[in-house]
């Protein structure tokens, strides 16, 4: 996976939900709250990454400032 590819798939996941994924929560006071079920965070790293592992596994295989993970 290239440096580009990453930022593309960053990029694919920070983009905003669209209107109908938030949710409306009353609270105390009349105030709302509005926010976004973790369930559609997964489906956005299911359709990005395909599985939450892709980037994981793409990380733990290179070397880090410390030295190779592997050694």
């Amino acid at each position: 996976m290239t440096h580009q590819e990453i930022l593309d798939l960053i990029e694919k996941l920070d983009q905003p939900f669209p209107p109908e994924d938030y949710k409306e929560r009353p609270l105390p006071g009349g105030d709302r709250w509005f926010y976004v079920p973790w369930q559609k965070y997964r489906e956005r790293l299911d359709a990005v990454c395909f599985t939450a592992g892709l980037l994981l596994k793409f990380f733990l295989s290179r070397r880090s400032l410390c030295g190779n993970l592997h050694d």
